[in-house]
């Protein structure tokens, strides 16, 4: 059967639901059968997913995944840095991607996400404040340092 005179029709079929067929009991031939398309198709798409599946991988994974990380930063601070991948991809879309990447090595590693630049100001705030309760002063804060400008006050 054709469809609008662009050749044979096809089924789509739906990756969650081959995968759950599969884990199953399902051959890759009967949920090839079920979709109307090739074995070769089904185990093609399967066949990656259940690699990562592999409880040896994961468990690999699981034990050194801060290294893991830190070596797709470091991939992608390269992609960021390399002229030719810039002309062909959005660099906001690689600097997005390194970002989280950045973010997800620091937590697996312990680290805070948070900006630093507030983080800093709070600690400097909160050590003001001990270092001005020790010396028996008033609780107040430091003040922020004024700015000047040049034009003339009327």
């Amino acid at each position: 059967m054709t469809g609008r005179g662009k050749g044979p029709r096809r089924l789509r079929w739906n990756m969650r639901e081959a995968i759950a067929l599969r884990l199953k009991g399902y051959s890759y031939e009967d949920i090839a059968r079920r979709y109307g398309v090739t074995k070769a198709t089904i185990y093609e798409q399967l066949s990656g997913v259940f690699a990562l599946l592999d409880p040896q991988r994961l468990e690999a994974y699981e034990s050194h995944r801060t290294t893991v990380l830190a070596a797709v930063e470091l991939g992608m601070l390269g992609l960021l840095s390399d002229p030719a991948k810039q002309e062909k991809a959005s660099l906001n879309n690689a600097a997005f991607a390194f970002a989280q990447i950045h973010q997800a090595r620091r937590l697996e590693a312990g680290q805070s996400t948070a900006n630093l630049a507030l983080h800093e100001l709070v600690e400097r705030v909160e050590r003001e404040r001990a270092r001005t309760r020790r010396s028996g002063k008033a609780d107040e804060l430091p003040s922020a340092p004024r700015q000047t400008t040049d034009a003339v006050e009327r």
